[in-house]
C-alpha cells in the first residue's frame, strides 16, 4: 500500500509506526512528551514535543501542522493513559478543519 502524498499524525508514539508510515510515503508527524521539539527527524518525519494532557500544548501542536500542510489524512493515537489505541484515517483540508481544539 503507498501513502504517497498523504499526512499522519503519530500522538504519543516516537517510535516504529511513523517510520514505517513515513517508510510507505507519508509525511508524518510525532506528538508526544518524548518527540524532539519541531526537529526533522528526517526527509518525511518532524517531531513535535506535546504533553497530550495539556490543551494548550495540543493546540499548538495541531495549529504547526496546519501551517505545515494542507490536509490531514491520518491520525494514529498512541496514548493509552487517555485513550486506547486508535486508527482514524480521514481526509479533510485545512480550510474543513475546526479552528479551535475539541470543536466539529
Amino acid at each position: 500500500m503507498s501513502l504517497d502524498g498523504s499526512v499522519a499524525i503519530v500522538t504519543g508514539g516516537t517510535r516504529g509506526v511513523g517510520r514505517e508510515l513515513a517508510r510507505q510515503g507519508a509525511r508524518v508527524f510525532i506528538t508526544g512528551r518524548s518527540a524532539p521539539d519541531h526537529e526533522r527527524l528526517d526527509e518525511r518525519i518532524t517531531g513535535i514535543r506535546c504533553d497530550h494532557r495539556v490543551d494548550t500544548q495540543v493546540e499548538a501542536a495541531f495549529n504547526l501542522i496546519r501551517r505545515e500542510t494542507s490536509a490531514i489524512d491520518i491520525l494514529v493515537n498512541f496514548n493509552p493513559g487517555l485513550c486506547p489505541f486508535v486508527l482514524v484515517i480521514f481526509r479533510r483540508h485545512n480550510s474543513e478543519l475546526p479552528a479551535e481544539h475539541g470543536t466539529t
